[in-house]
């Protein structure tokens, strides 16, 4: 018996709680798949964001017009794109590329390349490094890779 009455004080305690709380609110009700509009409500408007400091913000005109070299590494192909990552121009190279491929002030290409047939495959290694002409083709090649050395 004690049980069913303080079962009881804290149904209408709930139930009061709910009342009270939504007193003020206007009342809505939905049934899922329907649309309900409601006309008195105010349109909601998003909060302003704060960007931390450290976030920078894309402004095109502060950005230089510089290309970007981009290499597939351990595949055979490179490429100079714009900002907006067209490509402009592609190197379709004859050997598999290692850790290394810049863009010299000539217009050629240095880099690492992998030889078919290593002596040994761990770290960062190549076994060629060679000069490319923009046409892709070798211009100089300088390959080492037996049992004791690998560039």
């Amino acid at each position: 018996m004690r049980i069913m009455k303080i079962l009881g004080s804290a149904t209408i305690l709930v139930c009061t709680i709910l009342f009270l709380s939504c007193e003020n609110s206007p009342a809505v009700i939905s049934v899922p798949g329907e649309d309900v509009e409601n006309n008195n409500e105010e349109p909601v408007t998003e909060p302003e964001i704060e960007i931390s400091p450290e976030v920078e913000v894309y402004q095109q005109d502060l950005i230089n017009s510089n290309l970007v070299l981009v290499i597939e590494n351990g595949n055979d192909i490179a490429y100079l794109v714009n900002k907006e990552g067209e490509k402009l121009f592609t190197w379709n190279l004859q050997d598999k590329l290692g850790n290394d491929f810049e863009l010299l002030e000539n217009g050629k290409a240095l880099g690492a390349f992998k030889v078919t047939d290593p002596s040994f495959s761990f770290g960062g290694f190549a076994g060629s490094t060679k000069i490319i002409n923009p046409d892709s083709s070798i211009d100089w090649e300088y390959t080492l890779a037996n049992d004791t050395y690998i560039t």
